[in-house]
């Protein structure tokens, strides 16, 4: 499986060889194995037996890799809806039996993680994979950290060209700017790329290409692989009425877009700004869609994951952690890596 998905050890040149002929080495995982394997035996014969259950602990965690690996393939390959566009009865079967094989122990950490895995998997499912291969993989996502396995233990799924990840197969990410996510949001804090974007082309006085940053994007991709805009934020704004603090705002400027006008207007030098300088133009495009467009949405995510708590339902849009999590990945981006320095 590690060549699939992107997990094995680094290619070594073979002995004998010139530096430019290289050999696909093992999977990271068996490597970590066959040393707990030798420190078991080791353990056996010093009569360490307290450390010995220990060593066996972290083999189950880590023989769970390939078989969860296996299961997000087979999720992928047999969703009629997905990109390949096909559901073998093979995929299907392959799907079922990985995905079976580890369904015990995710239910022990999520029962309702395991029920739709289960959903969705089994091999005489009414329609396969109902509720699509993306949210799937992210039922199994939601246990890994009780599971004991990493996002970088099992990895993302390569595409047919064996580089790029397939669409919505992209590994998680263990931990984002210092925060622990317990749901996939990668896709989500590519948001910042787009603001990047923005503020790279205002410095060439760019504001044709600023506002396709902000109303076209490009980076955050959706589920359903659409881009995912700043713009959206606030046009799709909405949903938020009724929440404290989107009130406040929608009460004063007295629009329930507010955000989006405010951005575009200076972007785009409309309205108000028709006529002002660039420099002004410049500050107003760039750090309104920061502070005005993505800061209410970061706010709003948060205030959908207290209502998804409190009606006592985690599942509600991939569940109240979800939302919490996305607020984070919205707030520190893509660019901070796992520990924000």
């Amino acid at each position: 499986r590690c060549p699939q998905f992107g997990t094995c050890l680094t290619d070594v040149t073979a002995p004998g060889q010139s530096a430019s002929t290289t050999v696909k080495s093992d999977a990271q995982v068996n490597h970590e194995l066959l040393q707990l394997f030798r420190s078991g035996q080791s353990q056996i014969f010093a009569g360490q037996c307290g450390a010995l259950q220990n060593t066996l602990n972290i083999i189950v965690k880590k023989i769970t890799v390939p078989v969860i690996q296996g299961a997000l393939r087979y999720a992928y390959r047999s969703d009629p809806n997905g990109p390949l566009r096909s559901s073998t009865t093979k995929d299907r079967a392959e799907g079922w039996v990985f995905a079976a094989a580890v369904l015990p122990l995710i239910d022990q950490c999520d029962a309702k993680a395991a029920s739709e895995i289960e959903k969705n998997m089994i091999w005489n499912a009414p329609v396969a994979m109902t509720d699509g291969y993306v949210y799937t993989k992210q039922q199994f996502e939601r246990v890994y950290k009780c599971l004991g396995v990493t996002c970088a233990d099992i990895g993302g799924l390569k595409g047919a060209d064996g580089v790029s990840y397939a669409p919505g197969m992209e590994p998680c990410i263990d931990a984002l700017a210092g925060y622990y996510p317990s749901t996939n949001v990668v896709e989500h804090s590519k948001i910042d790329l787009d603001q990047r974007a923005i503020e790279q082309a205002l410095m060439n006085n760019d504001f044709d290409g600023a506002y396709r940053a902000y109303a076209q994007g490009g980076n955050s991709i959706k589920s359903d692989g659409t881009n995912r805009t700043i713009q959206g934020f606030s046009t799709g704004a909405a949903k938020m009425q009724g929440k404290k603090w989107f009130n406040q705002y929608q009460r004063y400027w007295g629009s329930v877009k507010y955000a989006d006008e405010f951005t575009s207007a200076a972007c785009l030098g409309t309205g108000d700004l028709a006529n002002a300088k660039n420099i002004t133009r410049i500050e107003l495009c760039k750090k309104g869609s920061a502070t005005q467009n993505i800061w209410m949405y970061v706010v709003w995510e948060m205030e959908d994951a207290i209502d998804d708590c409190l009606n006592n339902d985690i599942a509600d849009n991939g569940g109240s952690v979800h939302a919490w999590d996305e607020a984070w990945g919205f707030y520190a981006g893509s660019s901070e890596g796992e520990t924000g320095s």
